[in-house]
């Protein structure tokens, strides 16, 4: 009697070929994992959303940091009332509340200004300036005053107000007007910053932009932009002070004309007497975000901006994969420019969206961004941070769904089974020929070898083993022209040649391990053509599920991904 012949579990092909499918299926959820988890820059966490349901208009959202602290108030319009938000250090609200305002519907500014022990609300409906006093403990209103009405713009800092119509500027500390200016046509914007005793200030008008100092009761002009240098680098956005520099940051963008560049220009003067030593424009992608100044020397800046910009595919990769055409991302950034050489460019926020506004917050060694991302009809305020403490944190916040994470997975990995194979068959063109004449000559061989016939099989399967894998590890781990054309996606595979190599070698010895189980396992099929079949098909799902779904995922994610 014939004994039947048995296999352990653990050396059955299928086994194995199971345990592959796993390993697949998680090591991609892992690297899609990796990308949800990915950091703007290597010493700044990923954004974490902070709250929701805020004004999709800049002008009526204001934060400010508290003196003396590293907490935060937020002030934002809405609807029926302002709201107020306290954050803590790590962006978290602790606490919140209403003001109401009788003519809340009108109001179109807000400026939060966070004293030790007052937070001063100031709301303007671009016409009548209201300051509304907060106790800074209790967040509860205790007082509400009239500063000015002639406040079309305004711009404030601590206690120091600054106001301005088509009639007239003024300046106030409190409740008392410093001095009152007038003169000009059309005011256009006001910024105001503050050093000890000395307050500067800048006024753009139809007729032009002027920055002024007051110390001592003095007020000093400087006219810096003409009517023809204001068309060419826009209105003055901010003022940075140090011990002896001023250096004033002007943005212009045309939003007539997306496709062009935006402008910024930059002056720095003496601080004890206004005397001009330096300018220079500098230029971005088009963006209608104004910079934030946060750091000044003696011909360099520092500062923040955010821009939309297009991810131009090569000209390469659009002949074979049209749909990669590039997409548009969004970045807040800082920069740093000695002259007109950028010396830092730190991304600090990784978003699909176009921020409306941010805050950049800095304590020397932590420091804070905040950004408002628009999503729907509403604004979504986000943060990092560059302390090991924010980067935990945001690790924390942004929990990732593994269940959700494993089907979208899986999804992505089975829809490599039509576009994987199309973009599969684009990466052979180059060698039809070599492919077909190899194959022919395979055939040949088989018709004309002085041979026998097991001899001649053997010679055939080895020979095409051999020639496949050495493909194989040309196409994908030497060559890999096309995947280097996606390595900003997935840098960690495609951006390098030696972890493709290894890949390719690896999976060529399991592929063969596994036709050698499933011979051990049914050594009664011994067709040569079989094994070369069942060999061919553990390759193709390798090359299928490893290099293809990850190309055919850079392929989506070519269009969106930042």
């Amino acid at each position: 009697m014939k004994k039947k012949h048995h296999t352990k579990w653990f050396l059955k092909w299928n086994f194995w070929f199971i345990l592959s499918v796993i390993a697949v299926v998680f090591a991609f959820a892992a690297s899609e994992k990796a990308i949800e988890e990915k950091q703007p820059s290597p010493n700044w966490s990923m954004g974490v959303r902070i709250m929701e349901d805020l004004p999709t208009d800049e002008r009526k959202i204001d934060l400010a940091v508290i003196e003396g602290s590293e907490e935060m108030v937020l002030g934002a319009i809405k609807e029926n009332y302002i709201q107020l938000y306290r954050l803590d250090a790590m962006g978290e609200v602790v606490q919140s509340t209403t003001i109401d305002h009788d003519a809340v519907d009108t109001l179109k500014l807000i400026q939060v200004e966070a004293l030790e022990d007052l937070i001063l609300v100031k709301v303007s409906d671009r016409m009548i300036l209201e300051v509304i006093e907060i106790d800074n403990e209790t967040m509860t209103p205790i007082g509400l005053q009239t500063l000015s009405t002639h406040s079309e713009q305004f711009d404030s800092e601590g206690e120091y107000t600054l106001a301005a119509d088509d009639n007239k500027l003024s300046l106030f500390k409190g409740q008392e007007t410093l001095f009152d200016y007038a003169g000009y046509e059309d005011v256009k914007s006001v910024v105001i910053e503050v050093y000890e005793d000395q307050v500067f200030g800048a006024l753009n008008t139809a007729d032009g932009g002027q920055i002024f100092r007051f110390k001592n009761g003095t007020v000093e002009w400087v006219d810096l932009l003409d009517v023809p240098a204001q068309k060419t680098y826009g209105y003055i956005r901010d003022i940075y002070l140090t011990d002896d520099i001023v250096t004033v940051m002007s943005h212009k963008y045309d939003r007539m004309n997306p496709g062009s560049a935006t402008a910024l220009g930059v002056w720095q003067f003496e601080k004890d007497d206004l005397d001009q030593f330096y300018f220079q424009p500098y230029y971005h992608v088009g963006t209608d975000l104004y910079p934030v100044i946060v750091g000044s020397n003696r011909y360099e800046v520092t500062y923040v901006l955010g821009s939309l910009q297009a991810q131009r595919s090569s000209e390469a990769l659009l002949m074979k994969y049209p749909q990669a055409a590039g997409g548009t991302f969004a970045n807040v950034s800082k920069y740093t420019r000695e002259k007109d050489e950028m010396t830092e460019n730190t991304r600090l926020t990784i978003t699909r969206n176009y921020p409306i506004a941010y805050f950049y917050v800095d304590y020397g060694e932590s420091t804070k961004v905040f950004w408002l991302d628009k999503e729907e009809n509403t604004s979504v305020l986000k943060g990092a941070g560059n302390t090991s403490e924010w980067i935990q944190s945001a690790r924390s916040r942004n929990q990732v769904n593994y269940l959700s994470l494993l089907v979208g997975s899986l999804i992505q990995l089975f829809n490599t089974l039509f576009l994987g194979i199309v973009s599969l068959l684009s990466m052979l063109a180059p060698y039809n020929y070599g492919i077909i004449a190899f194959i022919l000559a395979l055939m040949v061989f088989k018709r004309f070898a002085p041979l026998e016939a097991l001899n001649k099989e053997k010679v055939l399967f080895w020979t095409s083993v051999v020639a496949f894998a050495a493909f194989k590890l040309w196409l994908f781990g030497i060559s890999n022209l096309d995947f280097k054309l996606f390595a900003h996606i997935y840098p960690f595979f495609f951006g390098n040649a030696i972890l493709m190599g290894v890949t390719s070698i690896f999976t060529t010895a399991y592929a063969l391990m596994m036709l050698y189980l499933f011979k051990r396992e049914h050594p009664y099929y011994n067709n040569r053509f079989l094994h070369f079949m069942f060999y061919f098909g553990m390759e193709m799902f390798f090359i299928m599920f490893t290099f293809m779904a990850y190309f055919v995922s850079a392929l989506v994610k070519s269009n969106f991904m930042m």
